[in-house]
């Protein structure tokens, strides 16, 4: 028999369930942001060659500063949390 405490507290699948940190979520948003800026820097010329060196020097450092968070990140930013074996990928495509 179910009380009805325990079925509120219970999470429905409507529910939004947040697994990436604050630092992920940003990292990903600002490499959408710069890979955007480095294109349009290009598209409007010469002129705007600064500021497209400036985009690239960022998203270097993002995927730096990703790589150094995906070994002392949190446990959902961490590599070894989400990167599967070959037998595992294979269950997964043939599944």
């Amino acid at each position: 028999m179910t009380t009805i405490e325990s079925v509120a507290q219970a999470p429905t699948e409507a529910e939004p369930r947040k697994v990436w940190d604050l630092p992920v979520r940003v990292f990903h948003w600002t490499l959408v942001a710069a890979i955007i800026g480095a294109f349009v820097t290009n598209r409007l010329g010469v002129s705007y060659f600064k500021y497209h060196v400036w985009f690239g020097y960022t998203v270097i450092v993002l995927v730096l500063f990703r790589i150094v968070w995906g070994f002392i990140g949190t446990r959902h930013a961490q590599f070894w949390n989400f990167i599967c074996g070959p037998a595992a990928t294979l269950r997964y495509v043939l599944g």
